[in-house]
């Protein structure tokens, strides 16, 4: 069953418009953890947007770096960089001249051709949903209450 689906997956999001959205995704968040500066300024725009509560946002305060091999890191990947979407734009408003500028790394230039990209931010929000019901099963799937073993033990 897990093949399956697992199958159906690949189809969905092995599609090269998905891939493309998972690695500007992933750029995003690869560069904004590594940048002293982008950490802070973003987590700055989140405290002014009252981003930073977790139970407001189930746990998801902060970036999510999306693993190859389990589908969950990278759908919480995907809304996580979602949720900041207005964080990042409020940054970028403020520090563009510094992530453009002489002294911008390859990095954070192309964290800013992404951040204004109203195409990425478009498609996110579309692949976003369709892969919600799909992290759903993988989670059933690998739940720890799952399978036979548990249901014969007492």
């Amino acid at each position: 069953m897990m093949h399956g689906f697992a199958l159906i997956m690949g189809s969905v999001f092995g599609h090269s418009w998905a891939v493309n959205i998972l690695k500007q995704c992933q750029k995003l968040v690869t560069v904004t953890k590594a940048s002293h500066k982008l950490r802070h300024w973003l987590r700055t725009e989140m405290d002014l947007l009252k981003l930073s509560d977790p139970v407001l946002y189930k746990g998801l305060t902060w970036l999510v770096v999306a693993a190859t091999t389990r589908f969950s890191s990278t759908y919480n990947c995907m809304l996580s960089v979602l949720r900041l979407q207005q964080a990042f734009n409020n940054m970028l408003q403020k520090h563009e001249a510094e992530l453009t500028g002489s002294k911008a790394t390859a990095g954070q230039t192309a964290a800013v051709k992404i951040i204004k990209s109203k195409v990425f931010w478009r498609d996110l929000d579309i692949l976003t949903p369709i892969a919600k019901p799909f992290n759903q099963v993988c989670q059933a799937m690998q739940g720890h209450e799952s399978g036979y073993a548990h249901d014969s033990v007492p």
